[in-house]
Parts: structure tokens; sequence; C-alpha cells
């Protein structure tokens, strides 16, 4: 059975990860399992490079500003 995927990133496309207060990453890859879609990024905390899967609501569009008190001042 053939089914067609789209996607919410690209490939290349810089996301926010959510949960590490809007560190900024490149999506590096694209990954569909039976858990959905999941996007692997590549990010940087402390200069340490780190790779890791994600799923859509734990990343943000860079173009969405991060709301207040989230690792942003007022």
């Amino acid at each position: 059975m053939k089914k067609t995927v789209e996607f919410d990133f690209d490939i290349g496309e810089k996301v926010k990860v959510y949960f590490l207060k809007g560190v900024t990453g490149t999506v590096i890859s694209l990954w569909y399992s039976d858990r959905g879609p999941q996007y692997e990024v590549a990010y940087y905390v402390e200069s340490e490079r780190k790779i890791d899967y994600f799923y859509v609501w734990e990343l943000l569009n860079t173009s969405v500003p991060l709301p207040v008190g989230f690792g942003r001042e007022k």
C-alpha cells in the first residue's frame, strides 16, 4: 500500500524546539512511523551539537515569536 505523507516542516528549515525554551535548530531529515511524522533536528546547547527526533507539537516555526515568560522577557 502506498500513501503520500505531508510534513509541516521541510529539510533545511529552521525550527524552534519548544521544550528547550526556543533553541533554534535545523530539520535534517523527515521520518514517518506508526506514531506519525517525526523530524530529526540538529541544534546546539551550550556549544554542544545535539541531534534528536521531535513530533510536530514539540517544534515551532522560527517566524512565530515565543510567548512572554517562555524564555523571553516582556
